[in-house]
């Protein structure tokens, strides 16, 4: 085998071509030998290895009496390069479940590299790629999480990047991209976090991601780094993989530490008539031996038991804007596929709709009754004295057609009547057996229709693991692994057909609160006038957008105003589904959109910021800037829905924290600075 095939088997095992190399000229290009170098089994010195000075790898004195020694290490499988990365050993312990195809990538192509990919088609996730190089530095290996060497790719957006997306380099912080990037969209999880004036810095730099995310339009940025918010987080903060059942708890719960205000956003209460004590409710597990078909399946069992005799004595008292469930498969049991709901109402397990839910058992023991009733009154009509009624009647009319026909007659006529109450109580018992069943009580049809103040629950991101999740932007659902718009049917169709061990991680947001959210950067000064002047304009997305362009905040590009009043509104039961299609587009992808200036002032340490101030030539006639149409897929209801319905929705105003705006100012700055 020549050298070029050795360096190219090494590789593949998981090494650098320095390091295959190096190890290839220590052993005198033996390749049993260089790969024992690579693995420690003899100590490097200079000389050792080589022609003049060889070494024998069998000399080695093996200490674990349950292992062979390699003699064709040249048919290891290449799955052994995982595990010859830097993930200590510890970490590769932790994972209790088979890992997925989906959690490392043994490309050891740099992110640069990767973005020209992401460019192309969006086809590989870069927040969430695995390097499998094997690190010579000692002490990177033995720091858990340490940072790839590899470089961001250049973050100046293109009209190739309508996705707002979050890169990490540091490996076990990568879960935290998909959980902040769904939240990030999260109107729920947006307001009391840019409007937070907390000092704390893992805070802050949540913001700067939200508020990146919220104003993607404008920005000049097509991605956000973790590596300032990776150099707030503290050693105790959560880090790993989603194969850990406590991941998703473990995150929320250190927001909720960090910030107070998030408490709300995620935590329910649940209240226990026999215990008499209220519990809070942050992630609720469903485990794969226990799980039914649909979530309401199993809601309906955990609150309500199966005979609902907990109706009642068990119920949310307050139920969260941000409500998530686990979905979990251990491998082991056997589990029916989760037929996936887009839209979900937890309010019904609170008093809101408990006597409308009572008025419903109470008709489906009335149904059953009926049923029993109907399927009594059948059983008389076929048999009598444990004959059957048509046999018997057939024979009696036979035996008096020749003695007595009109006897004869009014038998068969009395058997044409039996036979017409038959079918009304087959249709009786039908019925009966629909009202009775309790299949209609799970789906709370009527029950939504008749308790309007049920809050409806959208479902705004899946996930399975680090670089696969599913992501919902306004109507459109978007594959983050691939990089394409898919519909909810793709998104059931995805998560039914998950076999095997796996943890689906489900984000449902309220639907009413996300759908009604106006972000506003004016001054707190000015928030008066910003919530009169937003219930009044803001009905729905068909509205013209309000942006503010910074006075003085140099712009070398001299491009569109920095917005910072988005304003989005559609009704929850409007159910859209966008096209599956690349994300991609050009300029007949976008939409163009009128621009309003206002006049507001933001005092930040010390200083005035002029903001919002229109230029003196300024006319309000078309100022048209590209908007990525797959964001405005609710546009397509229409401004009459927004007159009928919308203009009665009350507005979810977010006033922004003016330090916010400040800095995501200057990170445009930097970007239009590294431009030029």
């Amino acid at each position: 085998m020549d050298k070029t095939s050795q360096i190219k088997m090494l590789q593949e095992m998981g090494f650098s071509e320095s390091q295959a190399q190096e190890a290839l000229a220590a052993s005198g290009y033996e390749l049993n030998k260089a790969i024992a170098y690579l693995f420690g089994e003899v100590e490097g010195s200079a000389g050792a290895g080589t022609q003049q000075s060889p070494f024998e790898v069998e000399s080695a004195q093996n200490d674990q009496l349950d292992s062979v020694s390699i003699s064709n290490p040249h048919e290891i499988p290449d799955f052994l390069g995982s595990y010859a990365s830097n993930m200590p050993l510890d970490e590769v312990r932790h994972y209790d479940r088979p890992m997925s195809s989906d959690s490392f990538d043994h490309s050891t192509e740099s992110l640069r590299i990767r973005d020209e990919t992401f460019k192309e088609n969006l086809a590989e996730a870069p927040v969430s790629s695995y390097s499998s190089s094997m690190s010579t530095s000692s002490s990177e290996a033995d720091i858990p999480g340490s940072f790839l060497d590899e470089e961001y790719p250049e973050n100046v957006k293109t009209d190739l990047q309508n996705v707002p997306v979050i890169l990490s380099k540091q490996r076990d912080l990568r879960c935290w991209v998909p959980l902040l990037l769904i939240l990030a969209h999260s109107g729920s999880f947006a307001k009391p976090i840019l409007e937070s004036a907390s000092d704390v810095p893992f805070v802050q730099e949540v913001q700067r991601m939200v508020y990146f995310v919220q104003n993607f339009d404008n920005s000049k940025r097509w991605y956000h780094s973790m590596d300032e918010l990776a150099s707030q987080l503290e050693y105790e903060a959560p880090r790993g993989s989603y194969h850990d059942e406590e991941m998703v708890l473990n995150m929320i719960e250190y927001m909720m530490k960090k910030e107070p205000a998030l408490r709300p956003v995620f935590e329910s209460l649940v209240h226990s008539s026999d215990e008499e004590v209220n519990k809070e409710l942050t992630v609720l597990e469903i485990e794969s031996d226990s799980r039914a078909s649909t979530l309401y399946d199993k809601l309906n069992e955990l609150f309500w038991q199966q005979d609902f005799e907990y109706l009642g004595r068990i119920k949310y008292t307050s139920v969260a804007p941000i409500v998530t469930y686990q979905v979990i498969a251990d491998g082991h049991s056997s589990c029916v596929p989760f037929q996936l709901q887009e839209v979900v109402y937890p309010e019904i397990y609170s008093d809101k709709a408990l006597g409308r839910v009572r008025e419903e058992l109470h008709s489906m023991k009335k149904a059953e009754m009926d049923y029993q009733t109907s399927t009594r009154k059948l059983m008389d009509l076929n048999f009598f004295e444990g004959k059957k009624i048509d046999g018997l009647l057939s024979q009696t009319a036979a035996a008096l057609s020749e003695t007595n026909s009109d006897a004869a007659d009014n038998i068969l006529d009395l058997g044409k009547l039996i036979q017409d109450c038959r079918v009304v109580e087959i249709e009786n018992q039908d019925r009966a057996k629909i009202d009775s069943s309790s299949q209609k009580l799970f789906s709370f049809e009527e029950i939504i229709r008749d308790v309007p103040e049920l809050r409806p629950y959208k479902l705004i991101g899946v996930i399975f693991s680090e670089s696969k999740y599913l992501l919902r932007v306004k109507d459109a659902w978007i594959d983050m692994e691939v990089g394409v718009t898919i519909d909810f049917t793709s998104v059931r169709s995805i998560v039914e057909s998950c076999r095997g061990p796996h943890l689906i991680t489900l984000v449902y947001g309220d639907a009413k609160e996300n759908d009604s959210t106006t972000i506003s950067a004016f001054g707190l000064e000015n928030n008066a006038k910003t919530e009169n002047n937003a219930e009044s304009e803001v009905t729905s997305i068909a509205n013209p957008v309000t942006s503010e362009k910074p006075a003085n905040i140099s712009d070398p590009t001299d491009q569109e105003p920095i917005q910072t009043h988005v304003t989005t509104g559609s009704r929850p039961d409007h159910q859209h589904s966008a096209p599956k299609s690349d994300i991609r587009g050009g300029d007949s992808e976008f939409s163009n959109t009128r621009h309003i200036y206002a006049a507001s002032n933001l005092e930040i340490n010390g200083e005035e910021l002029v903001q919002n101030k229109a230029p003196e030539n300024y006319t309000p006639k078309d100022e048209p800037v590209k908007r990525p149409r797959w964001a405005d897929a609710i546009k397509a209801s229409g401004p009459q829905d927004a007159e009928n319905a919308d203009s009665c929705q009350k507005v979810n105003i977010i006033h922004v924290n003016p330090k916010v705006v400040q800095q995501f100012l200057q990170d445009e700055e930097k970007i239009s600075n590294a431009a030029v």
